[in-house]
């Protein structure tokens, strides 16, 4: 019982962090995949977040819709708070504690985690509804910008790792039971809880997860723009550095690999390089952010250390 009121207890202080929104008019995201007419070309991944490099390209060179055929371990987590949805009375049939918990409280109980379910798939329903149509739109942005077929891969690359990993920091609060309670999902994923621009840990901390899906162990989040108008996107500390050391404007290659994959639905993102506008031409990154400090001038030593990327 006591293991039970604590792991209860915890999930509703993950709810009461989220605030009382509810999300309506969410169509069920797994539902539609069934009925709806299914695109020819899918985005598909070889772990949980790293990417199969072959899709990438029969992705960009398809002619009609694509979308993203997650890994198994993040479809399995779907359909299984689909079912939960679905049958709350069975789920809960299969808490090993259930016969410990006081019979004028089961219905309590149940309803909470029956909530705590249908909140999730709400959740991960509406993200991977936004990362299909972004999709579609990544690509467009790619062909009215000329891109070429190595920048187009890498930027496809990148938004789809984003997008899994997206869906796993919501996942991440789902569970199943176990003899001691509940056994959280994707636990030995390190993803950025906390608001900010970064869904990996920043400088000076370690990614693990940023290693595992894009081979970069530090990251930093930068402000890339011009200092009038800026977005946030997040870059491997390695591959931002020379460029906010040197000052440099108008890296298309890092433009199309990292900038592009995180600010594509930007109003402030330009196709026709109008003034304070972000474009591939027009850009630099000119703050950086560890984690809790700012490196703002490149006169300025850094912040954060020694970093050593080997």
């Amino acid at each position: 019982m006591r293991s039970w009121k604590s792991d209860a207890e915890a999930l509703a202080r993950l709810n009461l962090l989220d605030g009382p929104r509810e999300l309506t008019g969410v169509r069920e995201y797994l539902d539609a995949r069934v009925t709806e007419a299914q695109p020819t070309g899918y985005i598909r991944f070889i772990g949980v977040a790293d990417v199969d490099k072959r899709s990438v390209s029969e992705a960009i060179e398809a002619s009609d819709e694509v979308d993203i055929r997650y890994s198994d371990s993040i479809e399995k987590a779907l359909v299984q708070l689909q079912w939960r949805d679905k049958d709350p009375d069975a789920h809960m049939a299969q808490n090993p504690h259930r016969k410990e918990i006081e019979p004028n409280l089961r219905g309590e109980i149940a309803a909470f985690y029956h909530s705590h379910n249908k909140r999730l798939l709400k959740r991960v329903s509406l993200i991977a509804e936004h990362n299909s149509a972004g999709l579609c739109r990544l690509l467009e942005i790619l062909r009215e910008l000329n891109a070429s077929l190595s920048q187009r891969e890498n930027s496809v690359a990148t938004f789809a790792a984003l997008a899994a990993l997206r869906l796993v920091l919501i996942l991440k609060d789902g569970y199943d039971w176990d003899e001691e309670g509940v056994r959280h999902w994707f636990e030995s994923l390190q993803v950025e809880t906390t608001v900010g621009p970064s869904l990996l840990p920043l400088v000076p901390k370690v990614s693990h997860t940023g290693s595992a899906t894009f081979g970069s162990r530090f990251w930093c989040a930068a402000r890339v723009g011009s200092e009038n108008i800026y977005e946030y996107a997040m870059f491997p500390y390695e591959r931002v550095l020379p460029l906010f050391l040197g000052g440099v404007r108008g890296d298309r290659e890092a433009f199309f690999q990292w900038v592009l994959p995180q600010i594509f639905d930007s109003n402030r993102l330009s196709l026709r390089r109008e003034a304070n506008k972000i474009s591939p031409e027009d850009w630099e990154p000119f703050l950086l952010h560890g984690s809790h400090l700012e490196w703002w001038s490149r006169h300025r030593d850094c912040p954060w250390g020694t970093i050593n990327e080997r």
